[in-house]
């Protein structure tokens, strides 16, 4: 799927590049976007709570992520 922001030629070349690599590149690059996803998730909670302490921004990012129950647990 392509982002909205990138045009088809940029896309094909990214799909491109991916391919090429190996499956190990390709997990070291998913993981590193889901850290970013998962800083970029906290840095949004704390600026919109700035109260909260590091035990109910975790508690909310985990509420974002995985829904209310599983926040609970």
């Amino acid at each position: 799927m392509r982002a909205l922001d990138t045009s088809p030629a940029a896309h094909a070349l990214q799909l491109q590049l991916y391919r090429q690599m190996g499956p190990e590149r390709r997990a070291e690059i998913a993981a590193e976007l889901s850290e970013a996803i998962r800083d970029a998730c906290r840095a949004g909670v704390r600026l919109r709570n700035p109260d909260f302490s590091d035990a109910e921004v975790a508690r909310e990012v985990l509420r974002i992520f995985y829904g209310r129950d599983t926040s609970r647990r």
